[in-house]
């Protein structure tokens, strides 16, 4: 009998759906690494070490969260060679949401969103749930939806921002642009010099009319 792929990645996608509910649950999420704890923000760390980078797939090894200080998260979102992403800042006063595109010396672009703690605790008021803008399911939230916020990225319209909030612990982060990504890919994201998953990243295509782009979904330290 010919050994089933398709049902050996299935069943490997419940074991990360249940490894990432766990954590979610826990107090804490890999304890040694967190070095304080700020009750004003219920529960949500302010000034933590807290380090995740994705564990396979061709952005291996890069980090998508680096650091929490001064009560914001620093979520980065790799985008590779992408001339549909426009580099330089941005910025959203209403949610006192700032980050940048930057490039490096080989065209490799990678998107630092800054994430204030205090809005991930309280949460926003959104008339209605929604999933991401191609409308793919968030997954490991049991609706597939959540909410959500979004803005304009630079002048040119070719990427806008999508923020996703579940809880005071469950953070969501999508890039969407201009240019189909066309397959769906999903991998995990772990503690650096860890191995337990705290969230995924994934990349979505366009189901026109609608655009597609790429997420990092993950859990917080309390």
């Amino acid at each position: 009998m010919p050994f089933d792929f398709f049902l050996l990645k299935k069943f490997m996608k419940y074991i990360l759906v249940i490894l990432f509910f766990i954590n979610a649950g826990c107090d804490g999420f890999n304890q040694s690494n967190l070095n304080s704890f700020d009750s004003a923000q219920n529960g949500l760390s302010s000034n933590v070490n807290y380090q995740l980078s994705i564990q396979s797939g061709p952005y291996e090894g890069r980090l998508v969260v680096d650091q929490i200080r001064n009560s914001s998260i620093k979520v980065l979102i790799p985008v590779g060679i992408n001339s549909f992403v426009p580099t330089g800042d941005f910025s959203s006063a209403q949610w006192s949401l700032y980050g940048n595109t930057s490039q490096d010396e080989n065209g490799f672009k990678t998107i630092e969103v800054n994430v204030p703690t205090n809005l991930i605790a309280q949460g926003v008021s959104t008339p209605s749930l929604t999933t991401l803008p191609n409308g793919d399911a968030l997954d490991f939230l049991p609706s597939g939806e959540a909410q959500h916020i979004e803005f304009p990225m630079g002048s040119s319209g070719n990427a806008r921002l999508h923020l996703y909030l579940s809880s005071p612990y469950l953070l969501g982060v999508f890039i969407q642009t201009s240019f189909d990504l066309a397959t769906s890919n999903k991998y995990p994201v772990i503690p650096v010099n860890g191995l337990v998953p705290m969230g995924f990243f994934s990349t979505h295509p366009h189901r026109p009319p609608l655009n597609g782009g790429s997420l990092v979904f993950i859990s917080l330290p309390r």
